[in-house]
């Protein structure tokens, strides 16, 4: 399969629109990706990137550690399934599955010998033959072409037989890779030439600190220089193992291959053994029209994954589904995953599908990656205010407070302690008195009573029966809905009759569990390792 990386990439549009901005990426190989975010993002457009279909501004990226800026979609070894499913409506289920295979050409070796050419020749004919056997007899079910039919089966698999012993036997031709030498020299330049630029933003960057006394400019360009020379720690990496990869080059010759089509069997037993996988053997025959919207969304799959691609992309492929349907193939998605075990990048606007989908996620906003990790590092430690509302559901409350000089929390005219740990991990980190937001999901509120000296006070505003729970909303004096799900079988009936609308309150959280954002720059504040 594939490892994919994006360095340092960019999309401007014409107007100095900026959809991506500085995007830096490493895929592992047989790793599900799910680039999320709002409408606008910039995931979609990340995507398209990757698959060739949107021409990048700057910045590199890498299938298995070969950049592909300047490749064909063809040729980058992809598969892409796209959300309005782009099945063609004149052709049936097989048709569709096959197309791609019909037209694609696959990596051969070439061998130092004619008898092995003059084999694959006369099997490709004898395949041919075949084909248009087996489409008379279905029309006439005539005895005699049937016996014909086996006896050109029976040729087929000695000349297969035949093939695979030359093989055995056979020694691959070399070449001097000119053309590969030359792109990797025309990479290596490319970063030279980024070095020379970064250097000299660098020293301009310290010229306008040796001419300033502004200390918070001082503090911003040094945080530059800082970037820039991470930067170019990267470009010396790639530049290094592009350089090991040319002295291999120069100095060894590599296998010769040549482009082939697939042939007739070989096209019909992928198609087949992926609608079984699928399980639309039955749909075959149909054509797209005569198809659920489920079923046309498994027949997108099926095309892709009878490539068998190196990487495979899907764009908000369940969005154009109903929320049942979504529900069943996204739990298919997970299944179908283990079996193919492949290179997945997949996006979304849909925080469910990241969550259960993904073994890590990117969320984006504005084009910008605002963070990159598991499922669970996203839900218990978000990076910054948008993270942090955007994961979860539903969304987690923020209230306005202060830590104060004790590293207490001051919040609705109260003094709270801090849980041990997370005061010790704000002095640690230098936290002093400031304005923060303080952020609590509404999972980790419970009922309190007034006599709690932590017990923060409010007005039921809605209630929500939602089955096993109670969404509820809550005014205070300066949030207009703090929500706290209370789970309805934790607690006495006489308990939960009482909370009704225009009741007051009483509610504190659990300990620990709260998340404290800076006011000014709405980064965590509390980073554990």
């Amino acid at each position: 399969m594939a490892s994919i990386s994006l360095k340092n990439v960019y999309k401007v549009y014409d107007g100095g629109v900026t959809a991506v901005k500085d995007f830096n990426l490493e895929i592992k190989d047989k790793e599900f990706i799910v680039f999320v975010g709002p409408s606008g993002c910039g995931k979609s457009t990340t995507l398209r990137m990757i698959a060739g279909l949107e021409k990048i501004t700057a910045g590199d990226i890498y299938i298995d550690n070969m950049r592909i800026n300047d490749l064909e979609p063809r040729d980058r070894d992809i598969a892409m399934v796209f959300q309005n499913y782009a099945l063609y409506p004149h052709k049936t289920v097989y048709q569709n599955m096959a197309f791609s295979l019909k037209i694609k050409k696959s990596k051969v070796p070439v061998y130092e010998s004619s008898e092995y050419d003059e084999i694959v020749s006369l099997l490709g004919s004898k395949n041919r033959e075949l084909k248009k056997l087996k489409k008379q007899f279905s029309k006439n079910n005539d005895e005699q072409i049937n016996v014909s039919i086996k006896s050109l089966e029976k040729e087929i698999e000695e000349l297969e037989i035949k093939l695979k012993n030359v093989k055995a036997n056979l020694k691959q031709v070399t070449f001097k890779d000119l053309q590969a030498i030359k792109d990797t020299k025309s990479t290596i330049n490319f970063y030279e030439n980024q070095i020379k630029i970064i250097d000299e933003y660098i020293k301009k960057c310290e010229q306008e600190i040796s001419q300033t006394t502004d200390v918070e400019l001082i503090e911003k360009l040094k945080q530059n220089i800082s970037k820039c020379e991470k930067r170019i720690n990267d470009f010396k990496e790639a530049i290094a193992f592009e350089k090991k990869n040319l002295e291999f080059l120069e100095n060894n010759e590599v296998p010769m291959y040549r482009m082939q089509h697939l042939t007739s069997s070989e096209i019909d037993k992928r198609v087949r053994e992926v609608a079984k996988m699928l399980e639309i053997e039955n749909l075959l025959e149909r054509k797209p029209k005569a198809l659920s919207g489920g079923q046309r969304q498994r027949v997108a799959i099926g095309r892709a994954i009878v490539r068998n691609a190196k990487v495979f992309l899907m764009d908000e492929p369940l969005s154009n589904l109903d929320a049942k349907l979504r529900n069943q193939m996204r739990a298919e998605l997970i299944l179908l995953r283990k079996r193919i075990d492949t290179t997945f990048i997949y996006v979304t606007h849909d925080q469910t599908e990241a969550m259960t989908l993904g073994d890590r996620i990117v969320i984006m906003k504005d084009g910008v990656a605002q963070q990159i990790g598991t499922p669970q590092q996203l839900f218990n430690h978000p990076a910054n205010l948008f993270v942090a509302g955007f994961i979860g559901s539903p969304q987690m409350n923020f209230i306005d407070a202060l830590i104060t000089e004790d590293t207490k929390l001051k919040i609705l005219g109260k003094q709270i302690e801090l849980h041990p740990k997370t005061k010790e991990v704000l002095q640690n980190q230098g936290v002093k008195n400031q304005n923060i937001v303080l952020g609590i999901r509404p999972e980790h509120l419970m009922l309190s009573t007034k006599d709690d000296e932590n017990a923060l006070e409010g007005v039921v505003s809605v209630v929500e029966l939602m089955g096993s729970s109670m969404h509820v909303h809550i005014e205070t004096e300066t949030n207009k809905n703090v929500v706290m799900i209370v789970p309805i079988t934790n607690y006495d009936s006489n308990i939960y009759n009482e909370i009704v609308a225009g009741e007051k309150v009483y509610f504190t959280w659990n300990r620990g569990l709260e998340h404290l954002f800076s006011k000014e720059t709405e980064e965590n504040l509390i980073k554990f390792e």
